[in-house]
């Protein structure tokens, strides 16, 4: 992959080196202070691991404990066309990082704020999208009436 930070020609010719070193030599050095740098950066990125839509609330499971807001906006990517985009935050949970407003479930939420698993949180925004949470029972019955093949 090559360096996007710095270029070999860029360093070229801050440094003044012409023709001195081969541009493979300058690329590997480039690539280097890239890769140097990228461990002490921050890509603002946390890996979602699940969702849902219920009622035109979204909900995703994100793998980090976040100190997220009801009215920030958050960006979503690879997630799938239900989800990807920019979304305005109605509801984060565990609450009291970040949000006192309790999402709203309308399926079975066994946590509370002391058991909820460490090293997770939830967010919550309003959309416009289909259902696409179905219970075992629903799928079931659909399967019995022949909608599902």
């Amino acid at each position: 992959m090559a360096a996007t930070y710095v270029t070999p020609a860029t360093l070229r010719s801050v440094l003044g080196i012409g023709n001195l070193y081969p541009n493979a030599d300058l690329e590997a050095v480039c690539q280097t202070a890239e890769d140097i740098l990228n461990q002490y950066l921050w890509f603002n990125t946390i890996p979602v691991i699940g969702g849902t839509v219920q009622n035109n609330v979204v909900t995703v499971v994100l793998s980090a404990p976040v100190d997220f807001t009801a009215g920030q906006t958050v960006t979503l990517t690879n997630c799938g066309a239900k989800f990807d985009g920019t979304h305005t935050i109605t509801a984060t949970y565990p609450w009291s990082q970040g949000s006192g407003t309790f999402p709203f479930f309308t399926f079975y939420f066994p946590y509370n704020y002391y058991s909820f698993p460490r090293g997770y949180s939830m967010l919550q925004w309003n959309d416009n999208h289909v259902d696409i949470l179905i219970s075992i029972a629903e799928l079931f019955l659909i399967k019995i009436m022949g909608a599902v093949s």
